[in-house]
């Protein structure tokens, strides 16, 4: 519905892409080759040199009306009145209580649980975010972060140490994320060579380690590892990684150059170095004939020191655009992993799934894409 009331206010109700800013945080993919959609009503008021959008979104069946819920609230305002600079606010929330399980089978069991405080209740995910984005003179800019604060409760639920108590039921979220990308395109040169450099942060944490008293004490309350949130991303940093916008617990500094070949071929090359915010203390490991064996992994009070280094990477692709609606595309990546990866880090599913390997091998990763609209 267009022009409510006669007011410049749109209402879209249904299957809907809920795109906003450069998709960083709410795009229209959930992959380099899957779309996303959502069941949603959007609210879109367009002034002169404004927007304001208000959408709720649900994001699982359930038919009971409050309970059992996953729910995506969120409002975003774009200011485009200064014409080298866009900026963006933006408020995005995740309601999740669908039910977490405990693990007990009676009215006693569920009593005693309740009473020792492994229950638990909604995750309440709260993101506070800014946007910045323009081109000046040649120059093109973004910079855009975000707070992210609230209740951690599945995340604190999968924090369980095998003791009395189960998990986390503390958990918070308090993160922090951004990204930040500086080029300059020469215009009057041939192929408008655009060098670039890039930063991105994604704030983790790793609580995983135990001290022995801890270990032996079996009324010890593990301390969940909560990380960014990347909600609905569709940046893919690091592709041998498989990255796929689930990487948090994450920092890369990057330099590039980008080129434009002809009017359809476009050409982008770059180098990162990646770290891991706080790095994983492995189980007690020694080398046998080049293959990692733990020594005692149930001790794991046991553990090596771990680093946050993850290595250097070189990232290019080649994109041809056919016409309007096809798009082919060659993509490569050559990863040279450190210690951060060979002895392993909490990276993927924002920093929950463990991300390593047993070498230092140099890994490569090629693959072509096309893309087809209609």
């Amino acid at each position: 519905m267009r022009r409510i009331c006669d007011t410049p206010l749109t209402l879209r109700v249904g299957r809907q892409e809920l795109l906003f800013g450069n998709g960083w945080l709410l795009s229209n993919m959930l992959t380099p080759s899957q779309y996303l959609s959502h069941d949603a009503i959007r609210l879109t008021y367009t002034g002169t040199n404004y927007t304001v959008d208000a959408f709720a979104a649900k994001h699982n069946d359930s038919m009971q009306l409050f309970d059992d819920q996953k729910n995506l609230y969120g409002i975003w305002g774009t200011y485009t009145g200064f014409k080298p600079l866009s900026m963006s606010a933006y408020w995005l929330y995740v309601h999740d209580n669908t039910d977490i399980e405990t693990g007990e089978s009676t009215a006693l069991g569920s009593w005693v649980n309740s009473l020792l405080g492994r229950h638990f209740g909604s995750t309440k995910l709260h993101t506070l975010g800014i946007h910045l984005l323009g081109k000046h003179a040649g120059f093109d800019y973004s910079l855009q972060t975000a707070y992210q604060f609230g209740d951690a409760e599945h995340i604190g639920a999968m924090f369980n140490n095998g003791g009395i108590f189960y998990g986390d039921n503390d958990a918070k979220y308090d993160n922090w994320g951004g990204e930040a990308i500086l080029g300059y395109t020469f215009e009057d040169i041939t192929w408008k060579p655009r060098p670039f450099i890039m930063g991105v942060y994604f704030q983790g944490e790793d609580n995983r380690d135990v001290s022995f008293q801890e270990w032996l004490n079996p009324f010890y309350e593990p301390e969940a590892s909560v990380s960014f949130n990347r909600l609905f991303s569709d940046r893919n940093y690091s592709w041998t990684i498989n990255d796929n916008s689930w990487l948090s617990n994450f920092i890369q500094l990057s330099a590039g150059l980008e080129l434009q070949l002809t009017e359809k071929v476009l050409l982008n090359m770059r180098v990162s170095k990646n770290w891991a915010d706080e790095p994983f203390n492995p189980p007690k490991s020694i080398k046998v004939g080049g293959n990692r064996v733990y020594v005692a992994p149930n001790l794991s009070f046991w553990t090596d020191e771990g680093s946050d280094d993850l290595g250097w990477e070189i990232a290019s692709y080649i994109m041809y655009k056919y016409s309007p609606d096809l798009t082919i595309g060659l993509f490569g990546n050559v990863l040279f992993p450190d210690d951060g990866l060979t002895d392993g880090s909490f990276l993927h599913f924002y920093g929950t799934q463990y991300s390593g390997g047993t070498d230092d091998d140099t890994s490569a990763y090629l693959f072509w894409m096309a893309i087809l609209k209609f």
